[in-house]
């Protein structure tokens, strides 16, 4: 791995003061982030029905630990990586494409039933909780159970709304076969033969997928078959067969085969429920259920001019209305912070005068996109970090002043990770940075290699430190104190932890800012 390449990643920061004194948490500050947040949008969107499913740490008391459970399922004849974390290799098992295949009769709920029918990508977040379902469902005794106080979906809020008598606008997208709308055990073929099997003729084409997408073009299926039960949205197409659109017939086709042929047909999946409430958004004001709830106060003033809203404020009366009826079906509206990675995210924080000290491990998983809600445009620090921590496997401790943010597979391996090793004894006299990280690299219990490498075009290391004297830290700790005795304010390191795949030798690269 190029280490300078992921250390690029690390935009450079500002030069703004702190803000609180010793005695108080940096964690209160408050952070302003409307400079780095989207405008905030009252349209529902997938990000607003995602849930983390990867495993944590955490979630391993009582009777379940890693150990056993990676033993199950080596024991049930799936390979699991061996690495220096086993919550790692645990979180990679759910990004495989074959684990439905190796338990093809194991049953499962409903929820990942339905997302089985759903060709995902191994990166998807629906592709991890297929799998995280998979392995809950067949170690049970092992396997931990992910559980939310509040699940939302698409599907649940479209059923409340349609219970209330809330006519849901039919999404015409989505219609059309693609080929990466084949994936797993959906194949072209297999459609294809399924239906000639059931005497229809398939238009001819130049490929199998072009064949199908000609057949939603042509006449209504239903004819063929009058007695399967059908999905809400085909429902309400048949209601009006004889003035469908071509666009609507190629969506009741589509409808009509995903119900006839659910084991060869994809579904067209969320984001054709995306559409359709995103056409309720802005359709009418929904007057109906908004007489039975307290509305919010600016949902309040939108409604007294209900008929001169433009669309935008039309979409958020209705989002508004949405969230007071059906509080456990319908999510908050909450801004976006948008950081491409957790790296950017540090820099982002450290601009406001939060100094945040980042570790990640070289071949762990802290390269994912962080895409995290606030309340407000103006958050604290806390309420930052821990919607960064929750959903991408990261944890933080403040020290001195300063905020220690790490992968939190750090704090199951103890003094495995280099900067957990304890410094019984450090007396440093007044003297250069790297000279005093040398000192403390010999100073740690087992050692640690602590390396310097820069991507700004000053080396602090050459600024000269106040004599210090550590009693009984961690190495963490220990930088910290040489980093504020500095007068710099904070640093970052990527640390390299041998594994079976590729041994490289353990070894953590810092710089200073």
């Amino acid at each position: 791995m190029m280490l300078w390449a992921v250390a690029a990643m690390l935009l450079a920061t500002g030069a703004a003061a702190m803000k609180t004194t010793a005695a108080e948490s940096i964690l209160t500050n408050i952070v302003d982030v409307s400079g780095f947040t989207k405008s905030v949008s009252f349209e529902l969107t997938q990000h607003d029905f995602n849930r983390c499913f990867l495993f944590t740490a955490e979630e391993f008391t009582g009777p379940f630990t890693t150990s056993n459970l990676i033993a199950a399922i080596r024991a049930g004849g799936v390979e699991v990586r061996t690495v220096f974390s086993d919550v790692i290799a645990l979180n990679d098992l759910l990004a495989r494409t074959d684990l439905r295949s190796r338990f093809p009769s194991v049953p499962l709920p409903k929820e990942a039933e339905d997302l089985v029918d759903r060709p995902t990508s191994p990166a998807s977040l629906e592709r991890q909780e297929l799998n995280r379902r998979i392995l809950e469902a067949v170690y049970p005794s092992q396997c931990p159970k992910k559980e939310f106080k509040t699940i939302y979906t698409t599907q649940g809020l479209i059923e409340a709304l349609r219970a209330d008598g809330i006519e849901v606008p039919v999404s015409t997208g989505y219609k059309s076969f693609w080929e990466w709308s084949f994936k797993g055990r959906y194949t072209a073929t297999n459609l294809v033969a399924a239906i000639r099997a059931d005497g229809i003729v398939m238009p001819e084409a130049e490929s199998e997928i072009k064949s199908l997408n000609a057949l939603l073009k042509g006449p209504c299926l239903r004819t063929q078959f009058p007695n399967v039960s059908l999905a809400w949205e085909a429902n309400e197409l048949l209601k009006r067969e004889m003035t469908l659109s071509v666009t609507e017939r190629e969506v009741l086709n589509r409808l009509i085969l995903e119900a006839v042929y659910p084991k060869q047909c994809p579904k067209r999946g969320i984001n054709a429920d995306l559409e359709s409430l995103s056409k309720l958004l802005k359709g009418n004001v929904l007057t109906q259920i908004a007489k039975r709830v307290t509305l919010a106060r600016d949902a309040t003033e939108l409604m007294e001019r209900a008929s001169s809203l433009n669309v935008v404020e039309l979409v958020r009366l209705n989002r508004r209305i949405l969230e007071a009826t059906y509080p456990e079906k319908c999510p908050l509206t909450k801004p976006w912070i948008k950081a491409e990675t957790i790296m950017k995210l540090t820099s982002l924080l450290n601009e406001q005068g939060i100094p945040v000290c980042l570790e990640t491990i070289s071949r762990g998983t802290n390269g994912n996109d962080v895409a995290i809600k606030v309340s407000n445009t103006k958050a604290t620090a806390k309420e930052i970090l821990d919607e960064a921590c929750r959903n991408h496997g990261f944890k933080y401790e403040e020290h001195d002043g300063m905020v220690n943010l790490f992968p939190a597979d750090a704090t199951t391996l103890g003094e495995k990770y280099p900067l957990n090793r304890r410094v019984a004894h450090l007396k440093i006299g007044g003297c250069m940075v790297h000279d005093a990280i040398d000192k403390l690299a010999e100073a740690a219990v087992g050692g640690v290699k602590l390396l310097h490498f820069t991507i700004r075009k000053i080396d602090n290391t050459r600024r000269r430190i106040s004599p210090l004297e550590l009693n009984n830290v961690s190495v963490r700790e220990a930088v910290n104190k040489i980093v504020k005795s500095a007068k710099l304010r904070t640093w970052f390191c990527i640390v390299n932890m041998p594994t079976s795949q590729s041994p490289w030798p353990e070894s953590v690269w810092y710089d200073l800012e």
